[in-house]
C-alpha cells in the first residue's frame, strides 16, 4: 500500500478592479436671471464603449453649493439627467455635475465630473422698466442709438 503525504501548493495572483471609467457631460445656458429656474442636463457614458448609463445618481452644484441630485433616465428618447434649478445670487458661477461612481453586479463604474460656467444676472434694465410701466398701466418707448 502506498501512503501519500499531504501536499500544499501556493501562488500569488493580482486581482484587478473591474472598474470602468465614465465620462459626464453638462449643458446649461451661459447666462440666466437671478431667482429664475433654468434647465441643466447632460449624459453619463461608459468611457470604454460610449454606452449611455441609466439609473445612476448625478449631483449638481454651483461653486461647491449643492443644488440637486437627479438620476440618469430615459428623457425625450435618450438616456440623460435633467433638472430645473435656480440660483438666487448674482455673479459668475461654475456649475458642476458629479458622478461619485457606483457598483453593479460584475462592474464598478468610476467617478467623473463635468464643469460649466454660468453667469447669473439681475433682470436687464429695459425689462425692469417694461415691467414697471406695465404694472402702472403706462406705455414705454425705448430708444436706442446706433
Amino acid at each position: 500500500m502506498v501512503n501519500y503525504l499531504p501536499q500544499t501548493a501556493t501562488t500569488t495572483i493580482t486581482v484587478l478592479t473591474a472598474e470602468v471609467g465614465t465620462t459626464l457631460t453638462i449643458w446649461a445656458p451661459a447666462e440666466v436671471i437671478q431667482g429664475q429656474p433654468f434647465l441643466i442636463e447632460g449624459q453619463l457614458k461608459r468611457a470604454d464603449t460610449g454606452a449611455l448609463l441609466a439609473g445612476e445618481e448625478i449631483s449638481i452644484s454651483y461653486n461647491s453649493t449643492h443644488l440637486v441630485t437627479t438620476p440618469t433616465r430615459s428623457i425625450e428618447g435618450t438616456i440623460k439627467y435633467q433638472a430645473a434649478v435656480q440660483i438666487d445670487e448674482v455673479g459668475l458661477f461654475t456649475l458642476t455635475a458629479s458622478f461619485a461612481g457606483s457598483t453593479r453586479p460584475g462592474l464598478v463604474l468610476g467617478p467623473s465630473k463635468a464643469p460649466r460656467g454660468v453667469g447669473v444676472s439681475l433682470l436687464p434694465a429695459q425689462v425692469i422698466l417694461a415691467l414697471l410701466a406695465a404694472s402702472l398701466g403706462l406705455g414705454l418707448v425705448v430708444a436706442s442709438r446706433t
